[in-house]
């Protein structure tokens, strides 16, 4: 659902709501919820935010965020895009991987590698296939054993659920030929990319951690400096 306008008259205040059920929904797909009625049932909600030149994401490769150590989106030179977590610049967290090929995965990172539980989309074929990642190395269907119906399997199920819903496919079955075969012809990621900051970005993310510094090693150096007097004397 998305709020596309409002009024603070109607109903007492209310928000006009675009629904994705098709025109036959409401009025020709649309409806109004006040205002008290959103603050009651709504548990989510998202905001996009356009820059200030109003043309949307900005045009350098980290359009989102600052790419080093909070939520972001960044574009590598080989034209991969990443949105997620990130930590020192590297993915670091749950995120969402776009390829070249418009395949997609989306999972847990860890110092720039998958790693953990996800999901992945095959364009080529229309099927999603549940993966598990330990550092770049997608591991075999072995890993699945018990995995099956527990809380993560059902986390999983769920997501797919939603993606489906954008985009439509099937979901591959870890115990099928074509799985295994998804498996033997996988290939270990390389070594994983930083996040490239323009100089000015770095600057200020040296001068925010520089002003980070412990209290003990700033009592050492006064320690020095006192010691450096005493010789003098």
């Amino acid at each position: 659902m998305c709020i596309i306008g409002y009024d603070d008259n109607k109903f007492g205040g209310s928000f006009e709501v675009m629904n994705s059920y098709g025109t036959q929904f409401g009025d020709n797909g649309f409806v109004w919820i006040t205002y008290t009625d959103m603050k009651k049932y709504m548990q989510e909600a998202y905001v996009i935010e356009l820059n200030s030149e109003g043309t949307g994401y900005r045009n350098e490769n980290c359009s989102y965020g600052d790419c080093y150590n909070a939520y972001s989106r960044y574009k590598y030179n080989d034209g991969e895009i990443y949105e997620g977590e990130f930590t020192q610049g590297y993915r670091d967290g749950w995120g969402f991987v776009l390829h070249t090929d418009n395949s997609f995965h989306i999972g847990k990172f860890s110092k720039g590698y998958k790693n953990g539980w996800g999901i992945y989309f095959s364009p080529s074929n229309g099927y999603y296939y549940k993966t598990y990642y330990s550092y770049g190395t997608l591991k075999s269907s072995e890993i699945y054993q018990g995995f099956s119906g527990s809380e993560e399997d059902k986390k999983l199920d769920g997501l797919i659920a939603v993606l489906q819903e954008i985009v439509p496919g099937k979901v591959m079955d870890i115990k099928s030929d074509q799985y295994q075969e998804f498996i033997d012809t996988s290939k270990p990621e390389n070594e994983p990319q930083k996040a490239e900051l323009k100089k000015e970005e770095i600057k200020t993310e040296q001068k925010s951690n520089s002003s980070n510094t412990p209290v003990s090693h700033v009592e050492s150096n006064d320690k020095k400096q006192k010691k450096k007097r005493k010789k003098r004397g």
